[in-house]
């Protein structure tokens, strides 16, 4: 359909978006947001006049006054503190922060107020939340090889370290430790549902440990070879003085009678 105008089909094409963001109620929260964003980047100034037309109040707070919105920053500080336990429980880099914050996330969503006794999720969605599936993070995983890149001989399996859960999805996010599949590569990610997890074994924190425990070992074994040659030299130094020392007789010496006297 064509418009006379470029800007009746821009309007058009804003109303459609709006529309469908105003009545589309299953989708997640952050993808509303974003694609309000979009909207509101775009052209600003026709938003704002179908919110108003819409009964949306738009409030601005003060600009670089994040203190004013305690809520939030009182969130941050949660996921953050969080984050940094995860990160240092599992032994997985700081570069891992993004997974690590949206899984801390995710859990956060699963946890009842202590207000309302009930979860973020079930006020939205209107169900109770399951916990069944819900892993350890940063644990070893048997991540099962997908079916089209499978061979007939050679290993189904990879080990995989969990790092997060897939959005809108059942599936789980791994991180892939060790591989002998040719197709799937150390250091990537991938996503799979079918997967055995070991929730007591870090892989990455048990290396890091063996690495410490050998750097310790190779030290003190440097200390013992310094203190070595320091007693070699005491004990020469022993020997030394006991070579020193005379062992001739010794003969009193007869002066002969004190015949006068010396005044």
């Amino acid at each position: 359909m064509k418009y006379k105008t470029e800007g009746a089909g821009q309007k058009k094409f804003i109303v459609g978006k709006f529309l469908n963001y105003k009545m589309v109620d299953s989708k997640s929260v952050m993808s509303q947001v974003q694609e309000m964003q979009l909207i509101l980047h775009d052209l600003h100034a026709k938003c704002m006049e179908m919110s108003e037309s819409s009964g949306i109040i738009h409030q601005t707070t003060t600009p670089y006054s994040p203190q004013y919105n305690d809520v939030a920053e009182r969130k941050n500080r949660t996921l953050k503190k969080m984050m940094n336990d995860l990160l240092i429980n599992s032994g997985l880099p700081d570069n891992l922060w993004g997974e690590a914050i949206l899984s801390a996330n995710h859990i956060l969503n699963k946890i009842p107020h202590k207000q309302n006794d009930r979860t973020p999720y079930e006020l939205w969605t209107c169900h109770k939340s399951a916990y069944k599936y819900l892993k350890v993070w940063g644990c070893l995983a048997k991540v099962e090889v997908p079916k089209p890149k499978q061979v007939k001989i050679g290993p189904k399996k990879f080990d995989g370290i969990f790092i997060g859960y897939v959005n809108n999805s059942c599936a789980y996010r791994f991180l892939v430790h060790k591989s002998d599949i040719l197709s799937i590569y150390e250091g990537t990610t991938i996503e799979s549902r079918n997967a055995v997890f070991f929730e007591n074994v870090f892989p990455r924190k048990e290396g890091k440990n063996k690495e410490r425990n050998e750097i310790q070992s190779d030290e003190g074994s440097n200390e013992n070879e310094k203190s070595e040659p320091s007693c070699n030299k005491i004990s020469i130094e022993v020997v030394d003085d006991e070579t020193r020392r005379s062992k001739r007789a010794r003969i009193e010496k007869i002066l002969g009678p004190t015949s006068f006297l010396m005044c």
